[in-house]
């Protein structure tokens, strides 16, 4: 059977109208290593050296079982593609923002509004959260790693926008690797200081309570004693602080460029956040007056990221900066826009009046 003939003004009018969305694509992300597959993609429409779909001059069933890997194939790299950098599904395993969200809520998740990370790990298991499903293992290779870059996006964080973002573990080791993915609600963004008196103030504005109101109730008349017995003393958990979920701070949030002096009660507040940018053990000597790096002393330390305070509605079963503090602006994901569905845990109906809901 004889071959058709392409319509070369066709193919040159789409190899066109492909390139110049690409090279728009490579100028939002501005990485040009991408330029690498342009002749794979000028081959692909005009040249055709290679046989791209080789499997079409093929007998059955090569040809039928390789119709529906391509057509597969197409389909796991499209929504690759999509989750990576425009939106992502996620669902809510906890009560934490009980007030906004429901445990079973199904977010549509925007990476524009922030700006899109660029993948640090280029070689990766494509639609995986981190660890591969059931073998419990990285689905990526940590080298070779790229530095931390963000496409530009249509905005910034903004206070009480409802954010996805990881969370990272610290090793004794410090070694801060990604974990799970939160969904926690900004209450303070980098510059801000936040204290929680009977309320939330951020900047000595009162913002409103923290918590639903049942555990509001339980939390008043409960005495601090109780309080410390059931875990809830907020973070940096040292005998030089008493702060709890419910008297915490004044804790300012820093900000990319901030320089701060430290002290023993400085660094303890940071020492999180200091282990994590330094990549080392920050020690602490209060008898002495001394933060000490290695061998040097630690004087004064000027911040390389912005971070944001995140918090749940629910006060008791939230993991969020009260407990682990605020979390860096490498690791947000993105703005919780809508819910696309919602079913509930135990019975395993759908909340049709949750569906499509926006936030």
């Amino acid at each position: 059977m004889k071959k058709k003939t392409p319509n070369m003004k066709l193919q040159w009018t789409k190899f066109i109208i492909v390139m110049v969305l690409y090279l728009l694509f490579l100028l939002w992300l501005k990485s040009w290593l991408g330029l690498v597959v342009i002749p794979f993609i000028y081959d692909c429409y005009i040249s055709k050296k290679i046989n791209w779909q080789w499997w079409k001059d093929a007998e059955s069933p090569v040809r039928f079982i390789m119709s529906w890997v391509d057509a597969l194939v197409f389909a796991l790299v499209a929504v690759y593609f999509i989750n990576l950098f425009f939106f992502q599904n996620y669902v809510i395993p906890s009560s934490s923002l009980e007030k906004s969200l429901l445990t079973g809520d199904y977010l549509f998740v925007s990476k524009v509004s922030y700006g899109p990370r660029i993948p640090q790990t280029p070689l990766t298991m494509p639609l995986t959260q981190h660890t591969m499903p059931a073998l419990g293992c990285k689905s990526y290779i940590e080298w070779p790693q790229w530095d931390y870059r963000r496409a530009p996006g249509l905005g910034k964080v903004e206070l009480n926008d409802i954010v996805v973002f990881n969370r990272y573990n610290h090793h004794r080791k410090v070694r801060f690797v990604i974990n799970d993915v939160y969904c926690k609600r900004c209450v303070a963004l980098p510059g801000d200081t936040i204290s929680i008196t009977n309320g939330l103030y951020v900047n000595n504005n009162y913002m409103g309570t923290l918590g639903v109101v049942s555990e509001q109730k339980k939390l008043s008349v409960m005495p601090d004693s109780t309080v410390d017995k059931r875990c809830l003393r907020a973070m940096p958990k040292d005998e030089h602080f008493d702060w709890t979920i419910r008297n915490f701070g004044p804790y300012y949030v820093p900000r990319k460029g901030d320089v701060m002096w430290m002290s023993p009660r400085t660094a303890t507040m940071y020492k999180v956040l200091l282990e994590w940018e330094l990549k080392t053990i920050v020690k602490i000597d209060w008898k002495r007056n001394l933060v000490m790096v290695g061998k040097k002393r630690l004087v004064y330390h000027r911040f390389l990221n912005d971070y944001y305070f995140m918090a749940g509605d629910n006060v008791l079963d939230s993991d969020d900066s009260r407990y682990k503090g605020p979390v860096p602006e490498s690791y947000i994901v993105g703005i919780v826009s809508r819910i696309i569905d919602s079913k509930d845990v135990e019975t395993q109906q759908r909340r049709w009046n949750r569906i499509g809901k926006a936030l």
